[in-house]
């Protein structure tokens, strides 16, 4: 996986908004730097403004951080089943998480727990 971190949910929709609410992280491919990507929202579509390299940041590019954000594995299948199989081992009818075990997730996935607190500031 490239270890983007796409948090898609419209900043006027999280409860505690932030930075990298609505915006794709991802770390350089040395791990030497994070890039924030925000989103904005035409109508109900999450997007970010691209546009194509210039002649001379493609030539130059040697000059620039490099960031992965695909990767080769896992190969894409749209038609998979996969993704809603390893989702009902973890939920229950409700949707809250009831099983975490690593034994019931496919090799070629790797899940990262990581419990976030807010504080108020001052």
């Amino acid at each position: 996986m490239s270890g983007a971190i796409i948090n898609d949910v419209p900043k006027f929709q999280a409860p505690n908004p932030l930075v990298h609410t609505h915006a794709i992280r991802v770390n350089s491919d040395d791990d030497s730097h994070t890039l924030l990507i925000p989103f904005s929202l035409k109508g109900l579509t999450s997007y970010f403004n691209v546009r194509k390299p210039t002649t001379a940041e493609r030539d130059d590019y040697h000059k620039y951080t490099r960031y992965e954000l695909t990767s080769e594995e896992p190969k894409w299948d749209h038609s998979t089943d996969e993704y809603q199989e390893i989702r009902e081992r973890m939920v229950n009818y409700k949707g809250e998480v009831v099983n975490v075990d690593s034994q019931n997730l496919p090799s070629d996935f790797s899940i990262f727990w990581v419990k976030i607190k807010y504080r108020a500031k001052h």
